[in-house]
């Protein structure tokens, strides 16, 4: 055993030592994405990243229910009925978001039930070198489908899932993983999502009108007229708030970009990030046709694919 050179090793204070620690398990604690446990006969799934979801749950709570209380709060009882008005539909908006982001955390994306062995029928030459059903290929709309047997839940893994081993369960029509909810977004918590995504760009917009239309004016009267860029400045709250909510705005409106046009042309985020139509088959993958297919062969045109992501969820077939 060869011998370590102790002469030049400095431990670790115990200061660095104790908060590398904590950074190590918090991070830690932070990416965990244990095994998903179905309840309610399936329809309510737990074991998701609860840090993720209660920092995200937080960040858009607290911050709202402020503005309302501090901006929208002064507006109620004036002369103008739209103020009372505006009021009533900011604390529904938040109630209905906080609602939407617990409904997508907690409802099932679309677990498939698993399988209890191998299927009935296969022939030797069907089987590979280790016992295991070969891909196969399925011919959807003249074009040829790679499928896959899942050798963890012992099924044929319908198109467009994905077994996700950090959970241990296939997922029917799986997007991708939300890192600020924590949870896996599939088919049948999709369109909830988009919703979410959709009334969260409606309340961060509505809050800079706000401030912009309502609080600022209100301000600049209080500081006996003024100009508006002085009296902005004179409210570092305000600046706090527009830069806030202007920051909601653009990452719910980059999402929205991002997913209608997945839903115009009826693509999966898994499937546009790891670029499944339009590279040809991948000679690397094996021989089985329909790897990497030229086309997809899910997109029924635009109003199609609109339609079928509003009946059955993402990821239609």
């Amino acid at each position: 055993m060869a011998e370590v050179d102790l002469r030049h090793y400095k431990p670790p204070s115990g200061f660095k030592a104790c908060v590398r620690g904590i950074l190590q398990a918090l991070s830690a604690k932070w990416e965990l994405r244990g095994p998903l446990r179905p309840y309610c006969h399936g329809s309510i799934v737990v074991g998701q990243v609860i840090p993720n979801l209660v920092t995200t749950a937080w960040m858009i709570a607290i911050p709202a229910a402020a503005g309302i209380h501090y901006y929208v709060g002064p507006l109620l009882g004036t002369k103008p009925l739209h103020h009372d008005l505006l009021g009533i539909s900011a604390v529904l908006q938040l109630v209905l978001i906080l609602v939407l982001v617990l409904f997508v955390a907690l409802r099932n994306p679309g677990l498939i039930q698993k399988g209890h062995g191998l299927p009935e029928g296969l022939l030797p030459e069907d089987l590979d070198a280790q016992g295991w059903p070969r891909a196969r290929s399925i011919c959807v709309r003249n074009v040829w489908v790679r499928q896959e047997f899942c050798r963890t839940c012992m099924l044929w893994r319908p198109l467009r899932s994905k077994h996700l081993r950090d959970s241990g369960w296939c997922v029917e029509g799986f997007d991708h993983y939300c890192q600020l909810l924590g949870t896996v977004v599939g088919r049948r918590n999709y369109l909830a999502f988009i919703a979410l995504v959709h009334f969260l760009a409606l309340f961060t917009l509505e809050a800079l009108v706000v401030l912009g239309v309502g609080v600022l004016p209100h301000r600049r009267r209080a500081s006996r007229g003024g100009r508006w860029l002085e009296t902005l400045l004179d409210s570092p709250d305000i600046c706090c708030a527009f830069a806030y909510a202007l920051l909601w705005l653009c990452f719910a409106l980059r999402i929205l970009h991002l997913h209608w046009f997945l839903i115009a042309r009826n693509m999966t985020t898994n499937e546009y990030v790891k670029s499944h139509w339009g590279l040809g088959n991948d000679p690397q993958r094996g021989e089985v046709p329909g790897s990497y297919a030229n086309q997809n062969p899910f997109d029924k045109g635009c109003t199609s694919n609109f339609f079928d992501v509003c009946v059955s969820g993402v990821a239609a077939a």
